[in-house]
Order: C-alpha cells, then structure tokens, then sequence
C-alpha cells in the first residue's frame, strides 16, 4: 500500500505540471490572437500618405547691376 501512496502523489504532481502547462498555452494563444487581430502595417513606398507641398512659381531674379556696371567691372553679361 505505501506504493500506492507515492504513485499518487506523483500523479499529482503531474497533473498540476499539465495544468500549469495548460495555462501557458492558453496565455499565448491570446496573445498571439490579439497580434493577429491588429492591422498589417503598409510597406508599399509608393503609396501617398499625406498630401505634397504645393509647388511654387519661380520667378528669376533681377540682376542687382546694371549692364553698363557689368561692362565696367569687366564680367560679360549672360
């Protein structure tokens, strides 16, 4: 009888390791649920995500000399 008592307390004992086990598993199933449950993040690097700047007019600017000043400094106008 004493054998009886040993196999018992290691049954026990095994079904507390497949309880905690148990638990385990069912800890990460919900957390590999939840990942599956979000969105999948886009990784396309054409699409337009948000509006471009507008494009401005470019005006040229205005030469700060006059073409008689350029011919006296000695530099050939453009």
């Amino acid at each position: 009888m004493p054998e009886d008592i040993g196999n018992i307390h290691c049954l026990h004992d095994e079904a507390a390791a497949i309880t905690t086990q148990n638990a385990y598993m069912r800890d990460i199933l919900a957390r590999s649920l939840e990942l599956l449950r979000t969105h999948v993040p886009d990784t396309f690097l054409g699409r337009k995500t948000q509006e471009p700047f507008p494009k401005e007019k470019y005006a040229a600017p205005e030469p700060s000399l006059t073409a008689n000043e350029i011919e006296t400094a000695g530099v050939r106008p453009e």
